[in-house]
C-alpha cells in the first residue's frame, strides 16, 4: 500500500512507548522510501501525542468497518473548520501537481497536454484558496517570510485569469492574417497565429511551488487550531446537546441524474 502526505491511517499495533493502541488514528506528515512513514497521533484536544517513524507494515488505511463516528456539528468554528479542509485539498494538489511538473526536466516537456494540464489545474486549485465567495478564504498577507511574495501573487493571478477566461494580458495572443501570394493581390486563404504561454519560466515556477508550500503549511496549522477550538466548544456541551447531534453525513451537491437530465434538456 502506498500513501501520501496528509493520508489518514489505522495503527495496526500497540506502540507501549508513545502510548498509542492499535485502532488509534493518525496522519502522515512524510513518506520515506521504500516503506518508512512519518504519522502524527493526537488527542483528543488536538495536541500531538506522538510523532513516530513507522514501517508502513504498522498501520492500515481507514476502512468502514472503524468505528470511528462522526456527530455533525455546525458552529462558526467548525464551519471554518470545514473551509480550511478545502483549501488544504486544494493547495496539496497544486503541490503535488507543481511536483510533478518540476520533475520532468524542462528540455523533455514534449507532452504539451499532460504540461498544460499539470500547470493549469495546479495554478487554479492554488488561486481557489484566495478567491473570495462563500467558502474559506486566504489572504495574501500570509506570505511575510517570502520576498516579494505579493507581487509573484499578483502574477499568478493573472496567469489564472488567462485560463478562464478569454484573455486581454500579455500571456496569450492572436491574430489573423490573409494569404496573398507575393506580387499578385489574389486572397488565397485565411490563417490564425496563436501565441500561448504553456507554463511560465522555470524560476517563476519555483517561486510558486514555493508560495504553495508556504501557503499549505499555514492552512494545515490553521487547521489544527481551528480543530483545538471545535473539540473545546463540543466539551462545554451537556450530555443531552450531544445525544441531539445528527451523524455526519455528506452526499454530491448534484448527482449524475440531475446532470444527465440538464444535458439531455439542453
Amino acid at each position: 500500500m502506498r500513501y501520501k502526505v496528509l493520508d489518514t491511517v489505522v495503527l495496526d499495533r500497540d506502540l507501549p512507548q508513545y502510548g498509542l493502541r492499535s485502532g488509534d488514528l493518525g496522519a502522515v506528515l512524510q513518506v520515506y522510501e521504500p516503506d518508512g512513514l512519518e504519522v502524527e497521533f493526537v488527542t483528543a484536544s488536538g495536541k500531538t501525542q506522538a510523532l513516530a517513524t513507522l514501517n508502513v507494515k504498522d498501520v492500515r488505511p481507514v476502512q468502514h468497518t472503524d468505528d470511528h463516528p462522526l456527530l455533525r456539528t455546525e458552529t462558526p468554528a467548525a464551519q471554518d473548520l470545514a473551509g480550511i479542509a478545502g483549501v488544504v485539498n486544494d493547495l496539496s494538489f497544486a503541490a503535488d501537481a507543481v511536483d510533478r511538473l518540476l520533475a520532468i526536466p524542462e528540455k523533455t516537456r514534449d507532452d504539451n497536454t499532460l504540461t498544460r494540464a499539470l500547470w493549469s489545474s495546479a495554478l487554479i486549485a492554488y488561486m481557489r484558496c484566495f478567491s473570495e465567495g462563500v467558502r474559506y478564504s486566504l489572504n495574501p498577507t500570509i506570505f511575510p517570510v517570502i520576498p516579494e511574495a505579493d507581487v509573484a501573487h499578483k502574477f499568478f493571478k493573472d496567469l489564472r485569469d488567462k485560463h478562464i477566461a478569454h484573455p486581454v494580458n500579455a500571456f496569450e495572443d492572436c491574430g489573423v492574417g490573409l494569404l496573398v501570394p507575393p506580387g499578385t493581390t489574389e486572397v488565397l486563404g485565411v490563417g490564425e497565429l496563436l501565441l500561448f504561454q504553456l507554463t511560465p519560466s522555470e524560476q517563476n515556477l519555483k517561486v510558486f511551488q514555493s508560495l504553495t508550500q508556504h501557503a499549505l503549511q499555514w492552512a494545515q496549522a490553521e487547521r489544527q487550531r481551528l480543530r483545538s477550538v471545535v473539540i473545546a466548544e463540543a466539551r462545554e456541551l451537556s450530555k443531552q446537546d450531544l445525544r441531539n447531534l445528527k451523524p455526519l453525513r455528506l452526499t454530491p451537491p448534484v448527482s449524475a441524474t440531475k446532470v444527465r437530465k440538464g444535458a439531455r434538456s439542453n
